[in-house]
């Protein structure tokens, strides 16, 4: 598994990873702080790009990696990344883990 970024000139982090039709990543969330801009699937590979919506702070990008079949994810991604005048400058933590409940609080 592999979740690469790219920090863009604008402010944004395009979050890149390896997307097939039987097993992809897509973004899912934390949708208080962050938005996604805008995705694409070129040549096996997803690229979402995220804005924060916070000015400044540490925000959650969670990506979900699907199964064909499946209606949940099989696993997450996790990006802590740091907002400084509302624009996305660092990743501080970035992880991978089997339930959203392992590191939030999720009813």
């Amino acid at each position: 598994e592999s979740i690469n970024y790219i920090f863009e000139d604008d402010g944004t982090l395009t979050v890149y990873a390896p997307s097939t039709d039987l097993q992809w990543w897509t973004f899912i969330g934390d949708n208080d702080a962050v938005e996604l801009k805008g995705w694409e699937v070129d040549e096996d590979v997803y690229y979402g790009n995220v804005a924060s919506k916070l000015e400044d702070g540490t925000v959650h990008i969670i990506m979900g990696h699907y199964n064909d079949g499946d209606d949940a994810p099989d696993d997450y991604a996790v990006i802590d990344a740091v907002v400084e005048g509302g624009k996305i400058v660092e990743v501080d933590n970035s992880g991978f883990i089997n339930d959203l409940s392992q590191v939030f609080d999720v009813e």
